[in-house]
């Protein structure tokens, strides 16, 4: 029984490239997390807040990047009375 390494060997370019998107999506992942418990636990007034507390856990991101992820996270301004 092959495994799928065995499979991927066989086709170097193939290999890297699952392996740069494994990278991509748990990275991806990670990013998500930080912003929630960042949302959750601060009171963010807009992106660039956001984006400098996730560039201060070492997280390299645009504007842009971080735009996308609140998006696909659904996430959106609140109205604070205070």
């Amino acid at each position: 029984r092959k495994k799928i390494t065995d499979f991927l060997s066989c086709y170097p370019k193939l290999y890297i490239f699952a392996l740069l998107m494994y990278k991509y999506t748990m990275l991806k992942k990670k990013r998500h997390n930080a912003i929630i418990e960042l949302i959750q636990k601060n009171k963010i007034n807009s992106q660039e807040v956001l984006l400098q507390k996730l560039t201060a856990r070492g997280f390299e991101l645009t504007q842009a990047t971080l735009s996308r992820d609140l998006k696909e996270l659904k996430a959106g301004r609140r109205f604070d009375p205070q």
